[in-house]
């Protein structure tokens, strides 16, 4: 029977907002303490760093990435030059952290790590990832409910014997266990409604589209800040990688 031989994390699907409730503790503690002591140019650039460093943590695909963080850039220009309020970005932030994002990119694993590196055919490869994002679709338009991905995932998903160790993904599958899940994933996307053929999920710009939307809640349609222009000033405090701690504590 054929196996799935793969590398990527044993994390399960929780892994990616449990980043995403941390990176929202320290905006809103240890960045209103930054901001206070060192201003909110220097604010700004530390709040880049956290996050920068969560995605780069976090099981993002590594390709998708860089789009993710010129996203949080956008954002964290419009707090620097106070458009965005702290406490706003925090809100934005635990809303994405919380809501069908991260969900949207465990279905879409599927496909990265399972389907492409299986044995199907290069036609059934090919229908199996239209499935995919078709439930991926689903999710972050909010027609399938986030629950869905447990029981997608349920197949596949090992408890650990350790008390309090997480569950994470198997790393093999056989083809008979990849097949379940793909059916689950046809039924969970048919049963959202979701069109048979769509467009494939970008997760860069799924994940700029949540920030967007979390701004309009918090600001209304009419009153969301505009991206401003970056300027010198924002590569010098934000550096190559984003400011740090310890850049705020050398200035």
């Amino acid at each position: 029977m054929a196996r799935i031989e793969q590398d990527f994390p044993e994390s399960g699907g929780k892994g990616c907002l449990k980043v995403g409730c941390l990176v929202l503790v320290a905006l809103v503690g240890i960045g209103s303490l930054v901001v206070i002591r060192y201003g909110r140019s220097i604010g700004a650039a530390w709040t880049r760093h956290t996050l920068v460093k969560a995605i780069d943590r976090s099981h993002l695909p590594a390709e998708e990435k860089p789009g993710v963080i010129a996203h949080v850039d956008a954002v964290t220009a419009r707090f620097k030059t106070g458009q965005v309020s702290l406490a706003d970005l925090g809100m934005v932030i635990g809303r994405v952290s919380r809501g069908p994002f991260f969900p949207m990119v465990d279905v879409l694993l599927l496909d990265r790590n399972y389907v492409q590196l299986s044995g199907l055919s290069e036609a059934e490869r090919a229908e199996a990832s239209q499935q995919v994002h078709r439930l991926a679709r689903g999710l972050i338009d909010g027609a399938a409910p986030i629950e869905v991905v447990v029981k997608v995932q349920e197949p596949i998903v090992v408890l650990p014997e350790q008390p309090g160790a997480q569950p994470y993904l198997k790393r093999r599958l056989t083809r008979s266990e990849l097949e379940e899940v793909l059916r689950r994933v046809k039924a969970a996307a048919d049963e959202a409604g979701v069109a048979d053929r769509v467009e494939p999920v970008v997760i860069a710009d799924e994940f700029g589209k949540q920030l967007e939307k979390g701004l309009r809640d918090a600001y209304g349609a009419a009153r969301v800040p505009a991206n401003p222009e970056p300027t010198a000033d924002d590569t010098r405090d934000a550096g190559p990688t984003g400011g740090s701690p310890d850049d705020a504590e050398a200035q």
